[in-house]
């Protein structure tokens, strides 16, 4: 499973895309929150992950 984090909506969907179609299970969230919460659902459970930078909600 890969977790992205991404905030621009067609760079998100590039990326679930791309990484969908080369067979990965993808949990794409637009948030860090949301990542957060994500991570928090299946804690056992490795997430590769292509973080943005600087995703909304969390502090410079």
């Amino acid at each position: 499973m890969v977790l992205v984090v991404e905030d621009e909506p067609l760079i998100l969907l590039d990326l679930e895309t791309g990484l969908g179609d080369a067979g990965f299970r993808v949990v794409a969230v637009h948030t860090a929150e949301a990542a957060i919460e994500a991570f928090s659902e299946e804690p056992a459970r490795p997430f590769p992950c292509v973080p943005h930078l600087r995703p909304k909600g969390r502090p410079e």
